[in-house]
């Protein structure tokens, strides 16, 4: 029986503004509640989650668990959308891989462009990757099913929540980085910092999220937010695509990628207890 669960409301934060908050304890949660009906279909994969979508918003997600299989919203193998700043996590590695002796302004450009979301650190690292040349090497190299290059521009980089998944597990497993750099990388990836520091690692138990990496993105464009959500962790990845009214701010899609991690750890948790 498929277990729909919801967290329930986190407190609200100021308008237009993410700031960190603790991670939870699921201990301290009131456990599965509220089935809900839902319009957007079943979910795909082993796992069978179901998640709300809410009303006017377009949103996107896949897990990946230890055995590689993929789970998540219906469409996570099909719509897609742009990957923005969570791109920057497979061009730190693309240089890692390519130059496994950086320099330490190299270190610092990386360092500065996966904590704290430097866009000018990207650029300079894109260019001398060979722009395109490194996206075309993230859909070989991590085996991505739908996701198209948009020439010139990283952000611009067109995937699905479920290529997006695999570009994470790619990182974890050290396929894109390589065995040298990989252990420097997630330890990046998971002291993030400033604007970017929230989402999916905020839906986790306290004991959790400091062992897991992630890396967000988020455009304001004219009529929508687009804000996306990808977590690395040991033995399973994690990624939400999300696209809603621009009258939303930025906190409702940073609380929407902490509710599904959340979401995940009760619905596991009531699988194995039933």
């Amino acid at each position: 029986m498929i277990v729909l669960v919801m967290l329930v409301a986190m407190a609200a934060l100021k308008r237009n503004s993410v700031q960190t908050r603790p991670t939870v304890d699921v201990q301290t949660l009131p456990g599965p509640v509220d089935l809900l009906e839902l319009a957007n279909g079943r979910a795909i994969g082993p796992l069978g989650m179901v998640v709300a979508v809410p009303s006017g918003s377009w949103l996107q997600w896949a897990y990946i668990d230890s055995k590689g299989e993929v789970s998540g919203s219906p469409a996570a193998e099909r719509d897609s959308s742009a990957m923005e700043s969570v791109v920057k996590a497979w061009i730190a590695a693309d240089f890692l891989m390519r130059d496994p002796t950086p320099s330490q302004s190299r270190l610092e450009q990386i360092r500065r462009m996966v904590r704290d979301n430097n866009d000018k650190d990207a650029q300079s690292l894109y260019v001398s990757l060979g722009a395109d040349e490194s996206i075309e090497r993230m859909i070989a190299v991590c085996s991505l099913a739908h996701t198209k290059v948009a020439p010139g521009w990283w952000a611009k980089t067109t995937t699905t929540a479920a290529d997006t998944a695999r570009l994470s597990r790619c990182i974890g497993s050290g396929k894109a980085a390589g065995p040298k750099w990989t252990p420097w990388l997630l330890t990046e990836l998971r002291q993030i910092r400033g604007q970017g520091a929230f989402g999916i690692t905020q839906g986790l138990t306290v004991s959790a999220a400091p062992q897991v990496g992630y890396k967000n993105g988020w455009t304001l464009y004219e009529r929508e937010w687009a804000v996306n959500c990808m977590a690395v962790a040991d033995t399973w990845s994690l990624a939400i695509m999300q696209r809603y009214p621009k009258e939303l701010n930025l906190e409702h899609g940073a609380r929407n990628c902490a509710q599904i991690a959340t979401q995940l750890i009760l619905f596991m948790q009531a699988s194995r207890a039933g």
